[in-house]
């Protein structure tokens, strides 16, 4: 079963270690200067200061991981919430999840830009058109490792011609995809949104579904690659 958390891409990871380091070292350095300044010399003792340190530092991961990846577990669980209080039944157990099924014709997705995650197009049973953007779509992507690891690997999963999204009911972010019926290939992906310039081009909000144009005419908006306008 795919994770119930968004993942981070190498990008997010780095970025995320960069600025969480950076929020932990600092509080780490002003508590144990602040500590040196008010104390009398005498007191200044490794006993005293490495705890202080530990203490920091557990803060400051609690607090980076809140700043930056809102919604997600925190490393102890003290500022945020537990990995086992965001998983799918525990939180419909408390009533916190919404889910909606779909029908599935066909897909195409757009390359994603600075690590932002998947964006797809999904043309819907009744002619509407599902958008979904995200990293929590890396979970469903086929994955093969080299070697092959059974672990690891995986088939597709997403998009799939039956399939049930379920999201936090307040937070509204996708805690998981269900996918009830075959997953299907993409038809393509077009080049990300930042290097398309043809009229009319917008970006859709995750799980909105458009009725306003069909899914051909969101095809031709994103010529395939190699394809100009």
């Amino acid at each position: 079963m795919p994770a119930t958390q968004k993942p981070f891409g190498p990008l997010g990871c780095a970025l995320k270690l960069i600025v969480g380091s950076l929020f932990v070292i600092t509080l780490v350095w002003v508590t144990v200067y602040g500590v040196a300044e008010i104390l009398p010399e005498k007191w200044h003792l490794p006993w005293l200061l490495v705890p202080i340190g530990i203490v920091a530092l557990v803060v400051g991961a609690e607090v980076a991981t809140v700043v930056l990846a809102r919604g997600e577990s925190t490393p102890f669980g003290i500022l945020g919430p537990k990995y086992k209080d965001l998983t799918l039944e525990s939180l419909r157990r408390k009533g916190q999840i919404v889910s909606d099924e779909f029908r599935a014709r066909r897909a195409f997705e757009v390359e994603e830009y600075n690590d932002e995650g998947t964006h797809y197009y999904i043309e819907l049973e009744d002619g509407s058109v599902l958008y979904l953007s995200g990293q929590y779509l890396y979970d469903y992507d086929a994955i093969e490792e080299s070697p092959p690891d059974d672990d690891l690997n995986q088939p597709r999963l997403f998009p799939a011609t039956e399939f049930v999204i379920h999201r936090h009911k307040r937070q509204g972010y996708v805690v998981e995809i269900e996918p009830k019926g075959p997953a299907f290939e993409p038809e393509y992906t077009a080049a990300c949104f930042a290097s398309q310039d043809g009229p009319g081009i917008k970006i859709p909000l995750d799980g909105e579904v458009i009725t306003d144009r069909t899914y051909d005419e969101l095809k031709a908006l994103f010529p395939k690659p190699g394809k100009g306008w």
